[in-house]
């Protein structure tokens, strides 16, 4: 069984997603970057790309605008300006 998460999306207009997920992955300045339950606690610059959620069998995708993250280990959120789902 995959532990999971919270995962927060906060945009200008407000939370776009919130939900437990069991990965996020985002396009960092440093590069693509995964995060999973128990990720050490980091602050992250985001750039603008694909963000990937991975809930149990299902994956979904967003497009977001650069922001940041900040990861706990129970919990990551993400602010970006803007974001919108993908087909």
């Amino acid at each position: 069984m995959e532990e999971e998460f919270v995962l927060k999306i906060v945009t200008c207009d407000g939370i776009f997603f919130e939900g437990s997920v069991s990965v996020v992955e985002f396009p960092s300045r440093e590069g693509r970057m995964g995060v999973q339950k128990g990720h050490m606690p980091l602050t992250v610059l985001l750039d603008r790309g694909e963000i990937v959620i991975r809930e149990r069998q299902t994956a979904r995708s967003a497009e977001g605008e650069a922001g940041f993250a900040v990861i706990t280990g129970t919990e990551t959120v993400i602010w970006t300006r803007k974001a919108s789902w993908l087909s």
